[in-house]
């Protein structure tokens, strides 16, 4: 069965800033367009894109299997906190996240990016 292909995922981004807390929730539609039950596995990776050290283009930071009927959509969330964000600074032995933009990218693989979504923390 096909899965969430590209046509059928919608990404859509939510900033909720509370006090000084950022979070955001990335919705997803997954829907099966063949004549039997599919799984596809839902992944949410992230990019920091002026990061103060060296990181990795892509973060995995959340996954999720699902399970759809053909014809069904399944909504998937993801809600990305600053912890989510952070990276180990070596200078102050601690972790830290940054203010600054940032890519969420939702896929059904780390070479197979359906959206991108920019968002900031401020």
């Amino acid at each position: 069965p096909a899965v969430a292909d590209e046509d059928s995922l919608v990404v859509l981004l939510i900033p909720d800033i509370l006090a000084g807390t950022f979070h955001a929730g990335i919705f997803t539609n997954g829907v099966d367009t063949g004549d039997r039950e599919g799984q596809e596995t839902v992944q949410l990776y992230i990019t920091d894109v002026k990061a103060p050290v060296e990181r990795p283009a892509k973060e995995l930071k959340g996954f999720r299997k699902v399970s759809v009927a053909p014809g069904e959509t399944k909504e998937v969330t993801f809600t990305i906190t600053p912890d989510d964000l952070a990276y180990f600074d070596a200078d102050t032995h601690s972790w830290t996240s940054h203010p600054g933009k940032y890519q969420a990218h939702v896929a059904s693989s780390s070479a197979d990016i359906a959206a991108t979504v920019p968002f900031t923390l401020k």
